[in-house]
Order: structure tokens, then C-alpha cells, then sequence
């Protein structure tokens, strides 16, 4: 099968697996935060457990002194909000935007409910596990860094090099936090890769289907014209020749089959997931001011789990990961979290754990 991607569809986003816990961020202005405030001395406390101010802006200092971990930090902020990255200076020497500032605090305090979340269990942390740490945090800044596509900035793209430019306590502090999520990843997933591999396999046959599909892209009026064009009785293939601004629209909309191996199949699942052969999605924007209708012309089992392994073993983790991020997330559910003023305010609305910037103001330097 081949990857037939065309250059409206290629515009769709890769999902890309989940690595450590995820913490949403919100659409925010960027403020200023100044370095050293002199009160309170807390950044943030977790079920009394503290994040200092002199560490948080130590932190700081140390992302702003090394271009390679800024520009992984922007564009892990801009994928985020599906904004340009605004860069993490404030308006005045020694300051941050309140943006950058309180996306970091996120990250530590997820950072801390994840080794609170082990000392409560009673887990191990094992030599593998910070060895996989190790691993497994360079290997999410390379994905976020190669992933860059709207930021004007040209990232290191290996996250060990990115790394290295930092300070070795910084980065023996993420390991540590990062070895805290290894060790809840083998509590919801005991299963050797290999074994995970074919679990999730046997468990999600969709998910290794090859699908092809038919698409029609154009503005917002030309979907609701191809959906009551299709209401009144055209087919798919009738309404993207009529409607679709698409290069595939003369050939009905086709835009080819996608195998588990292909490079845009990870979008295909995202937008079509389970959908049955015959069945259209509803309606979705892959970009700003583009919409689409796709229309899943037929899915094919695989044959074989073989040639499959590796992707399946890769999944499989992926979806232990998200468990894991689940059960450390469901902590700070129930977490008492305070947060500096000056970095924001906690918020838990709908299940998004992360600190929200306060309005624009500036701290006073002590």
C-alpha cells in the first residue's frame, strides 16, 4: 500500500505518543514575572511539599542561558496553544514572560506529585529506570524539536546534544522526575515489550487496519454545500467533484490507502479512529481557515503481526504511558496546591492540571 498523502491532507498533525505526564497549557498574554521576588519564598506547594522560588528561578535562569533547551521549551508552549512562540524574555532585564514561568512551574509541580505518587505506593526507583529516564527525556525533546513546524526558530533536533548544554544538576532533576514515571509505568504495565506488543495488538485490531479514504477540503461553506449536497442524494465521490478544492476532487476526492507503516497514519487514526468502511467523519480543521470531511472507503485487517512488532511494541507503551500520566494526574485531582501570585493561579478545569499566568503586570525586583 502506499502513503498518498496530498499536500491539503499532509497538512493534518501526527499524533505523537505520550512521554512522561502531560500538562495542558492555556492560550494566555505573556506577562512579565521578575526574577527573585521577595515574597512568599514558595513557588508552589503539593500537599505540603515546596517548590521554592530560588529553585524555580535557578530553573529558569538555566532553560534562558541555553538556546538549544529555549527553543525545545517554545516549542513544546506553541504546539501546546497552537500559538507562535513568544519567546520567554519579559520587558525588562531579568524578567520572564509569565507564559514561560508558569508552563515551567506546571512542569515541576507534575514533576512532584509524580515522586509523591511513587513514596505513596511504595515503588522502587531502579537503576533501569533512570537509565530508560535518561533515554526517554532525550527522546521527547527530539520529538518536540523535530515537530517544530510553527516556529520560526531552527531548534537543536537531538535531544541529547540539547542536554548537554545544560547544567548537570538540571538535568540530573529531570531524570529523577522522569525515573518517578518509569516506575509508575511498570505498575500498569508489568508486561515485557514483547509481550505488551501482542496484548495490544490482539486488543486493538483497528489500529493496524489499512485504511483508504476519500477527502473533501475547502472553506466552511463549501463542507455544509458538500453535506447538503449529500443529504439530497450525491455521493461522496459527487460532492468532492463538485465541491472540493482539493487536486484529488476531479478523482472523487481519493486520497489513496494508508498502512500502519505510512508517515501520515497516526492522523488518519486520529481523525478517522474506528469509522467503518462507508461511514464520512464529521466535519474538522487540520488548519486554520481549512476544513475537511473524510470518507473512509474500505479498511483492511492486517495479515500478519510480524512485520508489525515494532509499531505495536511503540503503542503499546504509548498507551501504558497515558495510564500512567492517568494515575499520576488523579492525584493531583485531589491534591492541595498552592501557587505563588506572581507566577498565576491552580487550575483543575476539566481535568487540566496546570498553573494559568496572571494578567499582565510586573513583580517588583527585590
Amino acid at each position: 500500500m502506499t502513503d498518498a498523502s496530498s499536500a491539503s491532507f499532509g497538512s493534518i498533525g501526527a499524533v505523537k505518543k505520550l512521554l512522561g505526564l502531560v500538562l495542558a497549557i492555556a492560550v494566555c498574554v505573556t506577562a512579565t514575572v521578575t526574577l527573585f521576588p521577595a515574597k512568599p519564598s514558595n513557588a508552589a506547594t503539593v500537599n505540603g511539599a515546596t517548590i521554592s522560588t530560588k529553585d524555580l528561578n535557578e530553573d529558569l535562569n538555566a532553560i534562558g542561558a541555553s538556546d538549544g533547551y529555549t527553543c525545545y521549551v517554545n516549542t513544546a508552549i506553541a504546539k501546546a496553544t497552537g500559538d507562535a512562540p513568544a519567546g520567554i524574555d519579559g520587558a525588562t532585564p531579568r524578567t520572564y514572560n509569565t507564559t514561560f514561568a508558569a508552563y515551567w512551574l506546571s512542569e515541576r509541580i507534575g514533576g512532584l506529585a509524580a515522586e509523591q505518587y511513587v513514596a505513596d505506593r511504595h515503588l522502587t526507583v531502579t537503576p533501569d529506570d533512570l537509565v530508560t529516564a535518561t533515554k526517554d527525556l532525550a527522546n521527547s525533546i527530539t520529538e518536540t524539536t523535530n515537530s517544530a513546524t510553527n516556529t520560526a526558530a531552527t531548534c537543536i533536533a537531538d535531544g541529547e546534544q540539547v542536554l548537554a548544554t545544560m547544567p548537570k544538576w538540571f538535568v540530573a532533576e529531570q531524570v529523577k522526575i522522569q525515573a518517578a514515571h518509569e516506575a509508575v509505568l511498570r505498575e500498569v504495565n508489568s508486561l515485557t515489550p514483547q509481550a505488551a506488543g501482542k496484548a495490544y495488538f490482539a486488543e486493538h485490531p483497528d489500529a493496524f487496519d489499512t485504511i483508504c479514504l476519500s477527502a473533501i477540503v475547502g472553506e466552511g461553506q463549501d463542507i455544509v454545500h458538500a453535506q447538503q449536497a449529500m443529504e439530497k442524494g450525491d455521493t461522496f465521490a459527487e460532492a468532492a467533484l463538485r465541491f472540493s478544492r482539493s487536486a484529488e476532487a476531479n478523482n472523487g476526492g481519493d486520497i489513496g490507502c494508508f498502512d500502519p507503516t505510512s508517515q501520515s497514519y497516526a492522523a488518519v487514526q486520529a481523525y478517522v479512529g474506528s469509522l467503518r468502511a462507508g461511514a464520512t467523519t464529521e466535519p474538522f480543521s487540520p488548519q486554520q481557515g481549512v476544513y475537511a470531511l473524510l470518507h473512509v472507503n474500505g479498511r483492511t485487517p492486517a495479515a500478519a503481526y510480524g512485520p508489525l512488532a515494532p509499531l505495536a511494541e511503540s503503542l503499546a507503551r504509548g498507551y501504558a504511558q497515558q495510564a500512567a500520566a492517568n494515575a499520576i494526574s488523579g492525584g493531583l485531582a485531589t491534591a492541595t496546591v498552592t501557587v505563588n501570585s506572581s507566577y498565576g493561579t491552580w487550575s483543575t478545569a476539566k481535568q487540566q492540571y496546570r498553573v494559568l499566568p496572571p494578567t499582565p503586570a510586573t513583580v517588583a525586583t527585590a
